[in-house]
């Protein structure tokens, strides 16, 4: 297999030692210490281009659990209409068929080191040198391989427009992005497919990397998962998609499900393709689910003061209001 051999980091919880107490504080800022590890064999070698080796003797993922998530993000620029979550839940096995499935059609030439999707649509980076006829036929390939896989897809749309009005006046600025959001329910979909089915499968969880995120969106994660036991929710990772094979697959329908969001033009074939074999699940949060979510986090705040103490939390109160007004942003 070819491709570069380099060591990566994941970054991830320590799931042995959860802070509860930190965890809790969703509206107000704090910092929740994390534990970083480098990635390991059992994250499978399989799922790295070149195969490098890890080595590491405590793992981010053992694979005693069957099912495994990927997901990315698309729109985090802050331009678009809509920030779009979405990916795909599969077994081990399905992803161990599939990293070899698309690592063959990187392998095809011209050759790419990676694939993303934005690329593939400009014309540029890894598909610089390829013409629009091209282009369509290698993004079909890959298409193929994830049809093939048969994962079930998931995605989350939140509106920027209401996201800004809603939310983002009552959250302190590290706890702002629309990421947060879609990240939670997210998760709740991607577990949903094997709750509904009636499977007792934990699933596991494997995010694009999100610099200055990670860690809070972590410690939300392991908030919820104390919340709901019942779900079996496994662990949680970032990762790099150049790197890790799935998360190519869902850069392509993030992507593409912003593109069917924020796009006049109409649905693309390649979209329609991708669900000619199983329907997507495919929510957005209505500016009533935002609303929701602000309600029930300015309902906390009396059990942050109780917890924290009211000189921390007018603190951070305050600390909101001056960034509201230095942004021209209204009560």
């Amino acid at each position: 297999m070819g491709g570069p051999r380099a060591t990566q980091t994941i970054s991830s919880l320590d799931l042995e030692n959860p802070s509860e107490k930190n965890s809790k504080l969703l509206a107000i800022s704090s910092q929740v210490r994390l534990s970083r590890t480098l990635a390991p064999d059992s994250l499978s070698s399989k799922w790295q281009v070149g195969r490098a080796k890890w080595g590491h003797s405590r793992p981010l993922l053992s694979f005693t659990y069957m099912a495994v998530a990927f997901v990315d993000d698309s729109g985090s620029g802050g331009d678009a209409p809509y920030f779009v979550l979405a990916g795909y839940v599969a077994s081990e096995a399905a992803w161990n068929k599939f990293v070899t499935d698309w690592q063959a059609v990187l392998d095809l030439s011209p050759k790419l080191e990676y694939f993303k999707m934005k690329e593939a649509e400009g014309l540029r980076g890894q598909f610089a040198s390829f013409t629009p006829p091209q282009r369509d036929s290698r993004l079909h390939l890959f298409i193929d391989v994830i049809l093939q896989c048969d994962p079930w897809e998931a995605s989350i749309s939140v509106p920027a427009k209401d996201h800004y009005e809603v939310l983002y006046p009552i959250l302190p600025k590290t706890r702002s992005s629309p990421y947060y959001s879609a990240f939670i329910a997210m998760v709740t979909a991607l577990s949903g497919f094997y709750r509904w089915s009636g499977s007792d499968e934990t699933v596991d969880y494997i995010f694009d990397q999100q610099p200055g995120i990670e860690n809070r969106a972590a410690s939300l994660y392991f908030n919820f998962r104390t919340w709901r036991p019942e779900w079996r929710l496994g662990r949680v990772g970032f990762a790099d998609e150049k790197k890790v094979l799935p998360l190519q697959a869902a850069d392509l329908i993030a992507w593409q499900t912003r593109r069917f969001m924020c796009s006049k033009e109409g649905t693309r074939d390649t979209f329609k393709r991708l669900h000619s074999v199983r329907p997507p699940f495919r929510k957005t949060l209505k500016r009533g689910d935002l609303e929701d979510a602000a309600n029930a986090i300015l309902a906390n705040i009396r059990n942050l003061r109780a917890a924290y103490g009211d000189e921390r939390v007018d603190r951070e109160l305050a600390t909101i209001e001056r960034r509201n007004s230095s942004e021209g942003i209204s009560d």
